[in-house]
This record gives structure tokens, sequence and C-alpha cells, in this order.
């Protein structure tokens, strides 16, 4: 049962939505009125309010605990998976990934080949809660990442995948680029190297088996005509993607450098399950901190560089326009990818 405080609390908020609501629609039936159109009838009044309580009720987290963090129902008919069912440790074998019910819609934004798949491993593991995406893919979903299949706003996932714009080679009108966005959504935004991002997603996309996620590329493939014309053209759009996101959005957004996840998986998992509200479970942390890999973390390989002179200037002049505005805005310092790339 909810504390006495945190029910009135929420009491208020639904109740200042309906007061709300019924200000605007009043102002709105006025309006009509004034410039001669027909005013809305008495059932189109009602469902709007209803509309508006409802939407307050699903943003108020449901309930949450005195300390603000979200206090996660779950969902009693949803499937359940158990990541470390194979563990030498009772502990970690039993944990288990579920549903939950009523959590506030936040995307999980990135480039392709930023490392999103691994990062969702790490949040269900450290959360105990599906991540979903606004794709479905099978292979994903096959290999326990539940959540694939659920609507992006079913409420019953922490986060939702998406790539924005990314996966489209033709290049996108500022109206299309702006509405991809959903400005008005909270979002993780992982920012990864452009030229280690570049080079995973091609890979991505040239391999065409079941393990494409993790599987490795003849290096010949980045030797093509059509190697070079990805490269010239996932330069501007691992720019804009990560620009447009920063600049119009009217939510939080939280910024996770890949290399630094990479370096400390566990510090920078708190960091986002605080970002989140969602509290953490230190022993949850320890069984994670003994399986960081998951099963879609590409092993590392030392690859020849298949960049052209002008195409790392192209990429360094991208990585300079992000990181200024990143200072710009307040976020924490990028780190040097001028010695990556």
């Amino acid at each position: 049962m909810a504390p006495a405080g945190r029910a009135s609390r929420q009491r208020v908020f639904v109740g200042a939505a309906v007061l709300t609501a019924a200000f605007i629609l009043l102002v709105t039936i006025r309006l009509k009125r004034q410039s001669g159109d027909d005013v809305m009838s008495s059932r189109e009044i009602m469902n709007a309010i209803k509309n508006a309580v409802n939407y307050a009720v699903d943003n108020s987290f449901i309930s949450t605990a005195n300390d603000g963090k979200i206090a996660v129902k779950w969902d009693p008919n949803g499937r359940t998976y158990r990541l470390w069912k194979d563990s030498s440790s009772a502990n970690c074998s039993q944990y288990q990934t579920r549903f939950a019910l009523g959590l506030p819609r936040t995307y999980l934004v990135s480039f392709p080949g930023s490392g999103n798949t691994w990062t969702r491993y790490l949040l269900e593991a450290a959360s105990g809660i599906f991540t979903g995406a606004v794709y479905n893919d099978k292979v994903l979903r096959q290999s326990g990442y539940l959540g694939e299949a659920d609507a992006p706003d079913s409420g019953r996932t922490l986060v939702q995948k998406t790539h924005g714009k990314a996966f489209y080679r033709r290049r996108s009108t500022m109206k299309e680029r702006y509405e991809v966005i959903r400005a008005d959504l909270p979002c993780i935004l992982i920012i990864r190297n452009p030229a280690r991002a570049l080079i995973a997603y091609w890979k991505f996309i040239q391999i065409h088996t079941r393990d494409r996620q993790i599987a490795q590329l003849d290096e010949k493939k980045f030797k093509t005509e059509e190697f070079h014309y990805y490269v010239k053209q996932a330069t501007i759009t691992w720019e804009q993607l990560i620009s447009d996101r920063l600049l119009w959005s009217s939510a939080p957004v939280h910024v996770v450098y890949y290399e630094q996840l990479v370096q400390d998986p566990i510090f920078y998992v708190k960091e986002m399950l605080e970002f989140l509200r969602i509290p953490a479970d230190e022993n949850r942390l320890r069984c994670l901190e003994n399986h960081l890999e998951g099963s879609f973390k590409r092993p590392h390989r030392n690859e020849s560089d298949p960049y052209e002179p002008e195409e790392k200037a192209a990429m360094s002049y991208a990585v300079q326009r992000v990181r200024r505005l990143l200072n710009l805005l307040g976020y924490p310092e990028m780190p040097n990818y001028e010695e990556l790339v």
C-alpha cells in the first residue's frame, strides 16, 4: 500500500491535471464561439477530460518511494527470463528479468554500432526489468530480450531502443528529423567514437548471418567504393543524430560515453538507474560485475585503419562540433576521440 503522503501527492497531481484540462477546454470553447466554429459536444468535452486524467496518471510514475525512486510494480502475467541460469553462483542463477507496469516511456538513443544492445543487457541485468525497442528484432527476442516485441508505449519496459533516422539511407527533411526524436520524451543518449561506431555498423550491414551482432567481417569489405560512400553519409548522420537530440529535446537527456561505460560498467549503469529513478540492487550489481559481456557484445579485434585522410578529417570536424555543443550545454567532457580516429 502506498504511504499516505505519496497517495496524497498523486491525488493532488491528478486533481491539478483535471482542473488544467477543464480550463483549457473552456478557453477552447470560448475561442470557437468567437470564431464561429462549432462548439465541442458534451461527449467530446468528457472524452478530452478523461484523456487528460489518463495521461496524468500514466505519467505520475504510478508510485514513488520517499527518496523519489520509482516503486516498481511487476506485471503478474508477464513472462520472465533468467540471464544467469547457468551461473556457478546460486544467488546469481536465481535472478529474473521481468515486465513492469506503468513505467514512463524513455528512449535509449544511439547511432548504430555504439553499444545500444549491450547497454540494454546491462540495464536489464541491473534492474531486473526488460527493455524494449521501436523495432522488433527476432534474433534479439529469441535471445532473451523479451521486451523487443512489446509496444514502445506499453509501460512495461525500462527504456526503448531507437536509432532515429540512422537506419535510412536517404536524406531526411528537417521536419522528419524533428518528429522522429520525440522531443517530449526523456532519453539516455549513448555516444561512441564515430570511427569505431561506423566500423561496427558496417559489419552489421554486411553480415547476414544470425550472429551478425558479434561476427567479424573480411577486411576486403572495407576497401570498396560502397564502404567509402557509406562513411561519407554515416559521418553526417552520426553528428545529426546527436545534435538533433541535444538541441531539440525538451525532456531530460542523460549522456553516456560508450568508452567510459566499457571502462567502468557498474559505475555508469548506476548513474543510468539514478536517471531512470530505479532503485539499485547491490546484490544484482555484484552478479552483473561477474557477467559483464552479455550475448551481444562484439569481441574486440585489432583492425587496420580503413579510412581515407579526408574521411578522418570529416569525422574530426564532426567530433569537434559535437564536443563544443556538449560543453555549451553543460554535459560531462567527451573522451578524446581525436586520438582514436
